[in-house]
């Protein structure tokens, strides 16, 4: 057991000392290409990110901010479902907070959905012909300096209440569904309000329990 472990403690050092080597490789050729040497380490990140873009991030995150376009606010206290093949399987409540990835900041009306990425999904999975633009992006964590896919997230920006957001995934027939109540959580029915209890058919017809939502 002893040597077996050694013997793979041995061929992981190896293969980082190879993986050290093509790096090295290929600083010198951006550099020989009148690169300086900052310019080569952007475009190695943006290379290895671009790779790493193949492989599935651990969670995915749904991220929208809720409006009232008739009163023109951003209200609070509204229920985001998530839906997959009609199953509800998240569920949040809209609040004031922020969403690193947006770019705005602090504000009311946001929501943030987290799910594990059970399917093994990536970019590509998500963004393809046809999808009618619901594009996921993936953030990257450094692990000895090396960019690995950390998660996939895709920012909605502004999403009216009463709305569905459709997100077919062909690749591995899935069909991810969001909406968002227009009403407070707290004038919901107790058996909305329960996590779990809902699902969703396809002409977009929600249940509580299996009885229809009036």
């Amino acid at each position: 057991m002893k040597k077996t472990y050694n013997r793979t403690k041995i061929e992981k050092g190896q293969t980082l000392i190879e993986f050290a080597l093509v790096i090295v490789i290929i600083v010198i050729i951006f550099i020989m290409s009148g690169c300086s040497l900052n310019e080569a380490r952007k475009k190695i990140n943006s290379y290895l990110e671009e790779r790493q873009k193949d492989n599935p991030a651990e969670i995915i995150i749904f991220s929208g901010k809720v409006v009232d376009v008739v009163n023109g606010q951003w209200p609070n206290d509204r229920l985001v479902v998530l839906f997959l093949n009609g199953k509800e399987i998240s569920r949040t409540k809209s609040e004031l907070n922020e969403f690193i990835y947006s770019g705005e900041g602090k504000h009311d009306g946001l929501f943030v959905i987290t799910i594990e990425n059970t399917y093994e999904l990536t970019e590509n999975d998500f963004n393809y012909d046809g999808n009618k633009g619901v594009n996921f992006e993936t953030n990257f964590e450094k692990n000895w300096g090396i960019p690995k896919s950390k998660s996939l997230y895709r920012w909605f920006g502004e999403v009216e209440q009463d709305t569905f957001i459709d997100i077919p995934v062909v690749s591995k027939n899935l069909r991810f569904i969001l909406f968002i109540f227009e009403e407070p959580f707290d004038t919901l029915s107790a058996e909305i309000q329960k996590g779990g209890s809902l699902t969703i058919k396809q002409d977009g017809t929600i249940y509580v329990n299996g009885n229809q939502i009036p």
